[in-house]
This record gives C-alpha cells, structure tokens and sequence, in this order.
C-alpha cells in the first residue's frame, strides 16, 4: 500500500512539474488573404483580404479589404497582364483574356505595407465531356440524370450544379436555388470522385423540384464541372475544420490548406459545361 501511495504521488508531481509554454495572442503576422480562380470561361477572378489581430470582433462593418492591391497573371511564368479592380479588393481578367489547357498559371501579389504573395501554379482541369442530360420523373417526383465519360488520364473531381426557371427567366430563380452567386459555390459533400468509373461511362442522378409555392418551373440549366486538386483539398480542410473546431480533445489545430506563397488563400481552377433543358408534359 504504501509503494502504491509513493508511486501515485511522484505521478502527481511529474503531472505538476509540466513546462509552461508562454504565448502573445497579440503576435500576429499581417499578411494577405487571397481567394481566386481560372475557369474555362477565360476568367480569371480574385478577392484580396488581409489578416487580422486576434481577438478582433468581425462585424459586417469590419474593414477586411486592401488597398492598392495590385494582381500580375503569369502563364508558365510568362507575365501576361494585372488583373482590373473592379471594386476593392475585386479583381478580374480582360475581356480579351483566353484561358488555354496545358499552360501553368500564377499570381503575383502585391500592396504597399504587406509582403508579396505568389499562388502556387495551377492547370485547367480537362473540360467534361457531357453526353445526355434527360428529365426523368418516378411517381409523383422528378429527376435529372446526366451520363457523361470519365477520361482515362489522371485523378478527376466532378461537380454538378443545376439552376431551375419560371417561365425562362432566370430573375425568378430564387423561387428553386438557394443562391443567385455570379461565380459558382462549391461545397465538399458534391464533389464526385472518378475512383470508381476512371475511364469509364458514369450516370448520377439528382432530385428535381419542379413546383414551389404553386410556381411551375419550365427549365433547368445543368451546369457539370471538374475540379482542380488544389481546390478539393481546399474544400476537404475546410469541412474537418468546421467538422473539429470546438473539439476539446483535438490535439493538432485542424491546417486549412492554403497554395499562396507568403500570404494565405487559395487559387484554384475548374472547367465546366452548361446544358439548359426544358421541362415538359410532367404532371404535378
């Protein structure tokens, strides 16, 4: 009894004897924050933000923006031209601008007060090759169902999107989507790995609301994308991080990861290919 009591007592110490580490939550390092993207539809569109200290209380009034940023797109470390700001911290490419597969694209980063950044290059992923998008309806529900061809090459990620109309008007497509975005939103449940069907015929089948508050919908643009790697992964850390973030017992913080060079943020790419098609002679 009295070893036991000994040995519990030096593990009582040792547990009390632990190294202190000392951290300033005030440390911080200003950097830029950049979000960006290359899609086939030869643009090029990015955000730049800035870092803030901790503790800071984000509000919608909070000023995240930076001025006199300026963006340099290079294309196998060629440079080609900067991006115009079309508000602060907005940018996009000219109109003149024609994305090319096969080519390696930067950013260059930079704004006065701030150490530049430079995105890690990136490819056009191979544009999808649709072959059919069919209105399908089982019972009382609809669904639309695309068959389209994996190509035999490397690793790819697809991702469908469909936005539903009332009478040909896509102002009205509030009643069905649940965002009107210029740029598309990606969210990690809907990527679609190829490692079941590499090189092969794939269908995938999604559900279809056709009414809403007695609106009757007359067509559906579906838009198929592939996603660059740098952009899944991206989208994979940010749903751990929101999947442990207020797990007591996680040990290493969650890493977001981040292709921008001396700074934090993400470029990525996508190619995609829209198809609209009409909603007909389906009964309620």
């Amino acid at each position: 009894m009295k070893i036991l009591t000994i040995v519990m007592g030096i593990l009582f110490v040792s547990c009390e004897t632990e190294e202190e580490i000392k951290y300033n939550i005030f440390n911080y390092e200003k950097k830029l924050i950049v979000e960006g993207f290359i899609s086939s539809d030869n643009k090029i569109v990015v955000t730049v933000g800035k870092t803030l200290p901790p503790l800071t209380r984000v509000t919608d009034t909070t000023d995240l923006s930076v001025k006199g940023a300026k963006i340099r797109v290079l294309a196998d470390e060629v440079p080609l031209f900067y991006l115009d700001e079309q508000e602060t911290g907005y940018f996009v490419s000219p109109d003149t601008f024609t994305a090319k597969k096969h080519t390696k694209y930067r950013l260059e980063i930079t704004a006065e007060g701030f150490q530049s950044a430079i995105s890690e290059p990136v490819y056009l992923p191979v544009t999808p090759q649709l072959d059919t998008v069919t209105i399908l309806q089982i019972g009382l529900l609809h669904y639309i169902q695309l068959k389209f061809y994996d190509y035999d090459l490397n690793k790819n990620y697809y991702y469908m999107q469909r936005y539903i109309y009332h009478n040909g008007n896509e102002k009205a497509e509030e009643y069905f989507n649940w965002h009107n975005s210029l740029d598309p939103i990606f969210y990690p449940s809907g990527i679609i790995d190829d490692h079941m069907f590499n090189g092969k015929n794939y269908e995938i089948r999604d559900f279809l609301p056709t009414t809403y508050d007695d609106v009757r919908a007359d067509s559906v643009k579906v838009a198929f994308y592939t996603l660059s790697d740098e952009l899944v992964k991206y989208l994979k850390s940010l749903d751990k991080l929101d999947l442990t973030k207020d797990d007591m017992w996680q040990e290493i913080p969650t890493q977001v990861f981040s292709n921008i060079l001396g700074g934090y943020g993400i470029f990525y790419s996508f190619s995609q290919k829209s198809v609209i098609v009409k909603i007909q002679n389906l009964s309620n």
